[in-house]
C-alpha cells in the first residue's frame, strides 16, 4: 500500500525531528541536563528507526508474499487458458480434417493449408497442393475470375462470395467446383478461408 510505503520513507526523517524537538523540550522545561538529554536523543532515534527498519522490512515481505500470490494465481490461469485453447483447437481440427466438403486458407496466391477432403477432391497431398501456385489447381479459361474474387476478399471489397469455376485434378481431369469464402486472417496475415464442393 502507498501509505504504508509512505510512512517508510518519511520515518528516517521524521523521527530525529521528532526526538530533537522532546530533547530541547525537556531541557528548556529542566526535566533533564544536556548530558542525560544526549543519551536519550541518541537511543530513542536509535530505537525508533529500529523500529521503522523492522517495520519496513515486515512490509516488504508481506508485499512479496503477495506479488508470489498474485504471480502464481496468473500462472495457473494462463496454463488453464492454454489448456483450454489446445482442446478447442483440437476438436476444431478433428471437425475440419473429417469435413466432407474441402475447407482452405488460400495466401500469398498459394493454400497455406487444405484440409484432407481438399487434397482428395484434387487428388494431391496437402503437401503437394501447397508447394504450388493456386493458379495451377484451376483451369486456364477460369484464372481471372478466380484472381478477381480473391482480391475482392483480401481488399475488404465483399465480406464473402459464393461462386462456381472449374479446377484441374492431378490426372489431369477438369472438375467443376463451387467455393464459399471470405476474407480472414492467418498467422497474423490476410488470408481467404473459403470451403469447396
Amino acid at each position: 500500500r502507498l501509505d504504508d510505503v509512505d510512512g517508510v520513507l518519511t520515518g528516517p526523517v521524521l523521527i530525529p525531528l521528532a526526538t530533537g524537538f522532546l530533547k530541547t523540550i525537556g531541557l528548556r522545561l529542566g526535566v533533564y541536563d544536556l548530558g542525560i538529554a544526549s543519551w536519550l536523543f541518541s537511543f530513542l532515534n536509535l530505537f525508533l528507526l529500529t523500529c521503522a527498519i523492522v517495520w519496513g522490512a515486515s512490509l516488504l515481505y508481506s508485499t512479496e508474499e503477495r506479488l508470489y500470490q498474485a504471480n502464481t494465481d496468473l500462472e495457473q490461469r494462463v496454463a488453464t487458458r492454454t489448456a483450454e485453447l489446445s482442446s478447442a483447437e483440437a476438436k476444431f481440427r478433428r471437425l475440419v480434417e473429417q469435413s466432407l466438403v474441402g475447407i482452405y486458407v488460400i495466401q500469398h496466391g498459394r493454400f497455406a493449408y487444405v484440409n484432407p477432403k481438399m487434397a482428395a477432391i484434387f487428388g494431391y497431398s496437402d503437401k503437394e497442393m501447397a508447394s504450388r501456385p493456386l493458379l495451377d489447381f484451376i483451369f486456364e479459361e477460369d484464372h481471372a475470375l478466380v484472381e478477381e474474387n480473391i482480391r475482392k476478399r483480401l481488399g475488404g471489397e465483399i465480406t464473402t462470395i459464393r461462386y462456381k469455376l472449374r479446377g484441374k485434378r492431378k490426372d489431369g481431369a477438369i472438375i467443376y467446383l463451387e467455393v464459399h469464402g471470405g476474407g480472414s486472417e492467418f498467422n497474423g496475415e490476410a488470408a481467404v478461408l473459403g470451403t469447396l464442393l
